[in-house]
Parts: structure tokens; sequence; C-alpha cells
């Protein structure tokens, strides 16, 4: 699983092999992947990186095939765009953020009828988000988080003592939520985390995740679903 989103009261999941849906919190999940590419040779579906919702719309982003969404919980899918660029997708409140590899981050906010280009090409943008006026962007070598203040003129590192190693950034209700991993992979012993902030970036709560058995692997994706 690569990406996890909730819409109403239905779970879906980016994997590997397409899209998995659930509609009774997780007892059984059935294949929403109808309209999505397919592997030619073994005509599973596309593995998927990343999905966004945005009112009842949900988009997802197919290795190398740009955008698809579905206004039917993803019941079908069709080409929103990018064409055959591998990149990511994701939303605050109406705003949509597209990540492509060398080309950058772009936001619309007229559901794709105009794209805004926000810089970040040799960064090469892996996850972003919006809170308040500001935006926030996490860069392909997973070198920590920057933000934005003046519409993606410029990024910059907040001031604080972030993990050095993030893989994913987001907000809900105006909280800001980054996961990655403690260290980096092979020095010491690593460990998911989670930072939270609830003001805007200016002081952030660290929290180590363990398992019973073992330290647990980096967070690599966020949902809210109702109170959760």
């Amino acid at each position: 699983i690569n990406t996890i989103i909730s819409l109403n009261q239905s779970i879906l999941v980016g994997t590997v092999k397409g899209v998995y849906k659930t509609t009774d919190n997780g007892i059984t999940w059935t294949n929403a992947s109808s309209g999505l590419p397919v592997v030619p040779a073994s005509q599973d579906p596309y593995e998927i990186s990343s999905m966004a919702v945005s009112g009842n719309e949900i988009y997802v982003t197919p290795l190398n095939g740009g955008v698809y969404s579905s206004s039917d919980f993803g019941a079908t899918w069709t080409k929103f765009g990018w064409g055959t660029k591998n990149c990511q997708i994701f939303a605050c409140d109406t705003n949509l953020f597209v990540c492509t590899d060398s080309y950058g981050l772009y936001l619309t906010k007229d559901n794709g009828l105009n794209w805004v280009y926000l810089g970040l090409q040799s960064e090469h943008a892996i996850q972003a988000g919006c809170a308040g006026s500001a935006l926030y962007a996490i860069p392909a070598d997973y070198s920590s988080l920057l933000v934005s203040k003046d519409n993606g003129i410029t990024w910059n590192p907040p001031n604080n003592d972030l993990s050095p190693y993030l893989s994913t950034v987001f907000v809900n209700n105006s909280v800001i939520y980054t996961g990655g991993i403690s260290v980096n992979y092979g020095i010491d012993m690593p460990t998911g985390i989670v930072q939270r902030s609830a003001n805007n970036g200016i002081q952030w709560n660290t929290i180590p995740l363990y398992s019973l058995s073992d330290v647990v692997g980096s967070v690599v994706a966020f949902a809210a679903f109702g109170n959760s």
C-alpha cells in the first residue's frame, strides 16, 4: 500500500496493483481499478503512487500514467490530464497540487482548467499540502520539509528541528503532520515517526512509533476518517 484516502463511508488504498476499496471499515475489500491503465504483459493495473480527494472527486496517479479521476467513489476512472508523466497529486480544500518528475510542482484552483507553476523543478517535489497561506512540500531526496509563504516564489526549510528523513506531509483541520523515519537507513536502528504542528509549523511535537515486537518502518501516508 502506497497511499490511502477516505470519502464519506468509503476508504480507498493505492497499491502496487491498482486501487482497492472498502465500505465496511476494512472487513471486505474490492478492486476499484476499472478504467485505469494496465501493464500490457499481465493486464494488472499499474502501481498507484498517490491519491487525493477534492469535494466528491477522487484523483489517482498510476505509474507513468498522469492523473485519473473518479466521481463515483472509484467505480470508474477517466483520464484527468498530465499525459504519461510520472507524478503525484495532493489536495488541500479545493486546491490540487501535482508534483512531477523533473517538472516541479504545479497548483490548480479550478479543477485543472489552469495550472500555476510553483517552482521546485530541481527538487522533484514528491509531497505537497497547504495550511492557511503557507504551502508545504517535500523534495524527492527526503531532505525534510520546505515551506513557501509567497505562493511558491521562494521555498525554505522551517526554523525548527524536523526529522531530516521525511516522506509525507498531511494537513487536516489546520494541523500539519509529517511522517518519516528517525534516522537514515543503515545507520543505527530506524523507527517511524510522526511530527505534528498546530501553529503553522512554528513548533512541532515528535511522536515515535513502536510496535510490540519491533520498530516501525517509515511513515509514508496519512488519511482522516471521521474523528480518526
